[in-house]
This record gives C-alpha cells, sequence and structure tokens, in this order.
C-alpha cells in the first residue's frame, strides 16, 4: 500500500487502486479527488484567472473523463493518479493552503475540516481565504450555499471591509449605520422577472437587506425608505459598478422618491412598494441609463404591477 504524508495533519493512500484521505489518521468521507487533467489548455494558460477559469468549467459542469475531448482524456495508472494528488496537496500545504493551488471545492471543505481539528492558524487562514474567493468571485457560489460563510464567525463589518473596495465598504457601513440595518452578503439576485433568487424571498417584517459582489466592487443592492430615512443615500454615488438597485418603500408615509442627485451607473432598477406610493414620474432623471424597470406591490403576494 502507498502512503503519503502531506504534513503532520493529512495523509493519503492508495488502498484498492483509490487514492483516500486521513486526517489525524482517520479517514475521510469526502473524496476532494476528481480526476486528474492534464494538456487542458494546449499552451500554458495566461494567467491564475484563466487557467482557474478552465478548471472551474470542466469541474463545475461535471465534464469529468468521460466527456473530455481525446487530447484531454489521458489515460494514467491509478499509482500515478496517487502520486499527482500527493503532489497537488503538498503545494497547496506548502504555501499556507492557498486556495488559488486547489480548487476551491476541495480547498475550501479540506480547510474547514483542519479548522475543526484544531490546527494553529487554520481558522485565521479559513477566514482569509474565504473573503479572497468572495472578492475574486472564483468559488463565491460554493461558499454561500454551502454555508462556508457562516462558519468564518466574521462580523458583519470585517465581511464588508474584506471584500470591498475601501471606499465602497465605508459607504455601505454608513448606509447600514445611518439606516439601522443590517446587511447581509447574498448570490447574484437581479433576475429580470424576480425580486430574489437565493436567499429565498424577503420577509417584509425582517430588518434585513442583501447585496451582492463582483471583484470588489457592490453589483447589486437593496434599500429602504421609511419614515425616518426618505430619500435615496447620497453613498449611491460611491458604487461605480452599481447595476442593480433594488428598493423597499413599505411605509405609507413615504409618498415618492427623493433625490437631489442622479445616479448614473444603476440599469435594472426594481420598486416594491406600498400602494399608497406615488410611482415617481422623475425615475429616469434620477436613474437617466435605466434599461429595465419592474415595480411590485408591497401586499402578501408582492405582485408585479408595472414592467417596462
Amino acid at each position: 500500500m502507498k502512503e503519503f504524508k502531506v504534513n503532520e495533519y493529512i495523509t493519503l493512500k492508495l488502498e484498492n487502486n483509490e487514492t483516500v484521505m486521513y486526517i489525524n489518521d482517520k479517514l475521510e468521507e469526502y473524496n476532494i479527488c476528481c480526476g486528474v487533467l492534464t494538456n487542458v489548455w494546449g499552451d500554458s494558460p495566461s494567467s491564475i484567472e484563466e487557467s482557474e477559469e478552465s478548471l472551474t468549467s470542466i469541474i463545475d459542469t461535471g465534464q469529468y473523463q468521460s466527456s473530455w475531448p481525446p487530447e484531454i482524456r489521458i489515460k494514467i495508472t491509478p499509482e500515478e493518479e496517487f502520486w499527482v494528488y500527493c503532489s497537488n496537496l503538498q503545494v497547496w500545504a506548502e504555501n499556507n493552503y492557498n486556495t488559488d493551488l486547489l480548487h476551491y471545492s476541495a480547498s475550501i471543505p479540506l480547510l474547514y475540516r483542519l479548522v475543526e481539528i484544531g490546527v494553529p492558524s487554520a481558522k485565521d487562514t479559513f477566514k482569509k481565504e474565504v473573503l479572497h474567493r468572495i472578492k475574486n468571485g472564483w468559488g463565491a457560489h460554493f461558499i454561500l450555499m454551502e454555508d462556508y460563510l457562516e462558519r468564518t464567525e466574521l462580523t458583519d463589518e470585517e465581511l464588508i471591509r474584506g471584500i470591498l473596495d475601501p471606499v465602497e465598504s465605508e459607504a455601505l457601513l454608513e448606509i447600514s449605520k445611518r439606516t439601522e440595518q443590517k446587511y447581509v452578503l447574498g448570490i447574484d439576485f437581479d433576475g429580470e422577472d424576480t425580486i430574489r433568487q437565493r436567499p429565498l424571498y424577503r420577509n417584509l417584517m425582517e430588518p434585513i437587506l442583501y447585496f451582492a459582489v463582483d471583484n470588489c466592487h457592490l453589483r447589486e443592492l437593496e434599500i429602504e425608505l421609511t419614515k425616518e430615512n426618505r430619500k435615496i443615500p447620497q453613498e449611491l454615488l460611491c458604487f461605480p459598478y452599481l447595476h442593480t438597485l433594488h428598493i423597499w418603500v413599505t411605509d405609507p408615509n413615504v409618498r415618492i422618491l427623493q433625490s437631489q442627485f442622479q445616479v448614473k451607473n444603476v440599469k435594472m432598477f426594481k420598486l416594491v412598494m406600498h400602494e399608497s406610493v406615488r410611482f415617481p414620474r422623475n425615475l429616469y432623471s434620477i436613474f437617466p441609463n435605466l434599461k429595465y424597470r419592474r415595480i411590485y406591490l408591497a401586499d402578501s403576494s408582492v405582485k408585479p404591477v408595472n414592467k417596462s
């Protein structure tokens, strides 16, 4: 039986022609090994981002060896495959568990296992790598869907500062502080005919608003206008890549959107409003570059009433 000790915590073994992992001498139930890729790009990829995009596409779509083209469907022995896994994990471990060196669907769960067994520095590294993945976009969906963000135990402020450009993080924190609203990171929720795709539709009684990030920049944002905060926050001008804005106006005392400035970058606008709120005639003067708008009534069903 072949055996390779990656470090004092991780050992790989070749058992019955399969590579299996032991952590602290206990067999792990999940299998991080999803096939060996060679010659995927022909020539060397021009960047880490390019290579990761190609690898991620193959892994995330389930295009494993049976469906790969002949030029990348290389037959190797179980022992050769075992040594490839050993080499990959050794490089990953020697570089402080850098998730750029091992696909996030393997590296994030494995790093969290090291947190669970109390490996020194693993907790801080896990937080750093989760923030890195969300910030650059690769693996963000996986991290949120599998609840790894929650397991970092990051505060709201630590998360916002960790994944957003400094100017944008300060602006979002200021909006949160002034409006006394808690902001939670969500996955891309700008589908044209939905208020939110994930997490599920917002409970109007729940004091939580969502935002989405793309490559260190705020991409989507929810805000709520109330009797105390009637105006669109001027901090929106600090988000140069803001594409989609959701506004909730469920307080009947708020009659119309108010703004003394233009938000030129917003392309998609969704308004959920109380039936007594007047639809703003100056919408396109506030958002001059709108491509899409969707209006909903804030009753029990939150149904659409207007589309253009």
